[in-house]
């Protein structure tokens, strides 16, 4: 009979640990990329819905300062809801929804709200402030709607649009799901007489 080679218990063994870790060396970028993928995807498509809600209301309606809608700040330096529902409503109707929460609480995830760097985001979650505005969108994406400004006059940039901003809106790309992290699945965009801009661009003299 003829002897027939074969792999050891031991090098089968000692085989299967290199390939496990390899596998945890690689397969966290991975993941992480993939996530990565998907969140740039759903970025790209919340920014897609919201501008081409802003061109038909401009269409129908004029630019910004004609939407109708109050100063989102009362005399007092005082946050109102009053301009955020009217911008919310009018985008609303442009969008797919599934829920439109007004200022009422719902249409955003609970808890807290971190920047970037770990720490707390200080101005609170949007799903638990009377003076924000909030949709949720048909593919689950949180949208609310606040900082207005009646003229259109908060300067962002030297940019003809950032020199003429109107509010922003702030958008939660994964819905419930956490990090409810800026930067990571939470993202802003400044509605200006012009168009909607994405914060943190090069121009943006204020973002971070």
């Amino acid at each position: 009979m003829k002897k027939k080679n074969a792999f050891t218990l031991a090098e089968v063994l000692i085989t299967l640990g290199i390939i496990g870790v390899v596998a945890a060396m690689t397969l966290p970028t991975l993941v992480q990329k993939q996530q990565e993928k998907v969140t740039v995807s759903r970025l790209k498509k919340a920014y897609s819905a919201l501008s081409q809600a802003y061109l038909m209301i401009s269409k129908d309606y004029g630019e910004p300062t004609n939407w109708g809608f109050s100063s989102n700040i009362d005399a007092d330096g005082n946050s109102t809801p009053e301009g955020s529902i009217k911008v919310s409503n009018l985008f609303a109707k442009y969008m797919k929804i599934t829920k439109n929460c007004e200022n009422a609480d719902g249409c955003w995830s609970s808890g807290d709200v971190y920047r970037l760097n770990g720490s707390l985001y200080g101005s609170g979650n949007p799903g638990e402030r009377d003076d924000i505005a909030k949709i949720t969108l048909a593919d689950g994406t949180y949208v609310a709607f606040g900082g207005l400004n009646a003229e259109c006059s908060k300067n962002r940039g030297e940019t003809k649009p950032l020199s003429s901003v109107c509010g922003w809106i702030i958008v939660d790309v994964n819905g419930n799901d956490r990090p409810n992290t800026y930067g990571i699945d939470i993202f802003e965009f400044s509605i200006t007489k012009y168009n909607i801009m994405p914060y943190g661009t090069q121009e943006d003299t204020l973002s971070g």
